[in-house]
């Protein structure tokens, strides 16, 4: 069994080793406990085989990146199996770690490790001990937020378990967001790309990122602001239960239709919070409720290539799409007069 002289010292709250030892060492008993797409399972990124392959090039030949000598920072891991410490003169130690792939996970290092299987050389490591799930993926999420790469939306859904029962209350957008990807009967079931490694064979329309921001629009009327969590994801289900009976057949072809990309979802989202606070002034959401509210809106083009909204992009193009759907909602633009009237906004 690997055997490693370590210090065994505090990380604020937590008592950690610390030492040294070869790549290949390491890489042989640790593992990336990777996030699936819908399962509430690991807390890592799916592997960037680029990443690995440059940090492996890197340490071999340096000078591509234009410097003399290569180094990484600390690698951290958590102990999944029972580790032996022994004290040789405090806080110096030996620890043996089992000589086992799933012995240590691997909390902030899986691109360093992944392509450095055969190397001998040597980076510091951090081995926690027996962290639950909660604390190992709440440690990883604090270490990588700010971090360069990571996906925002892998955050949000480590952030969301975290939270647990909390999370109606202190991120309502964000529990919304969740559970219209987790609900069987919602139009977003399993569409949601919440940052984790996909399942084959699946494809996603859309950000968790994108969507809570989506959602937090949409809930940011009075009425709903003081709505129950139970009514606040009640009338976002229907009002996207009734965009897809407006527009079922872009709704069933995403690749052709901007219906579901991000000037689709945040212009929609953006009007759906004036036609949320309607339907619940009337007390009466339902998802046809909300069919017949944006009945108006049967019809327009949401073409990739053909609609109006093909010609914009970025915040200004948010904007624009917004005042052009109220027109239609709220106004007496004629959806067969959009083209005409978008000559005349200017955001």
């Amino acid at each position: 069994m690997p055997k490693f002289r370590v210090l065994k010292v505090e990380a604020i709250d937590y008592e950690v080793y610390i030492g040294s030892a070869p790549l290949k060492t390491l890489a042989k008993i640790s593992f990336p406990d990777r996030a699936m797409m819908d399962a509430d399972e690991g807390a890592q990124r799916g592997l960037n085989k680029g990443h690995a392959r440059e940090f492996a090039e890197f340490i071999k030949n340096p000078k591509i990146l234009d410097v003399k000598k290569a180094s990484a920072p600390p690698l951290i891991f958590n102990s999944r199996m029972k580790m032996k410490f022994h004290e040789i003169d405090d806080p110096y130690g030996t620890l043996t770690i089992p000589d086992d792939e799933q012995a240590l996970a691997q909390v902030d290092c899986q691109h360093r490790l992944a392509q450095t299987g055969d190397s001998e050389k040597s980076l510091p490591f951090v081995i926690y001990q027996d962290l639950d799930r909660t604390e190992e993926m709440g440690l990883f999420t604090i270490i990588n937020e700010k971090h360069e790469g990571l996906r925002t939306s892998l955050v949000d859904r480590n952030r969301a378990q975290l939270l647990g029962e909390e999370l109606p209350e202190k991120e309502p957008h964000l529990d919304i967001a969740v559970k219209l990807n987790e609900e069987k009967k919602s139009p977003w079931y399993h569409l949601v790309d919440t940052g984790g490694e996909k399942t084959p064979g699946t494809k996603r329309r859309v950000t968790l990122r994108s969507l809570q921001d989506a959602t937090r629009e949409m809930i940011s009327g009075p009425r709903c602001l003081n709505a129950t969590s139970i009514v606040k994801l009640e009338v976002v289900m229907n009002f996207w239960r009734g965009v897809v009976a407006t527009f079922p057949t872009e709704w069933g072809a995403p690749r052709n239709h901007l219906l579901t990309k991000g000037v689709g979802v945040r212009a929609l989202a953006a009007v759906g919070r004036d036609v949320i606070e309607e339907r619940l002034g009337a007390g009466d959401y339902t998802s046809d409720a909300f069919a017949k509210a944006l009945g108006k809106l049967s019809g327009f083009d949401w073409g990739n290539k053909t609609s109006v909204f093909s010609v914009v992009g970025g915040q200004k193009g948010v904007k624009f799409a917004t005042l052009l759907l109220n027109r239609i909602l709220f106004g007496n633009l004629a959806v067969a007069d959009v083209w005409d009237e978008a000559k005349k906004i200017k955001v």
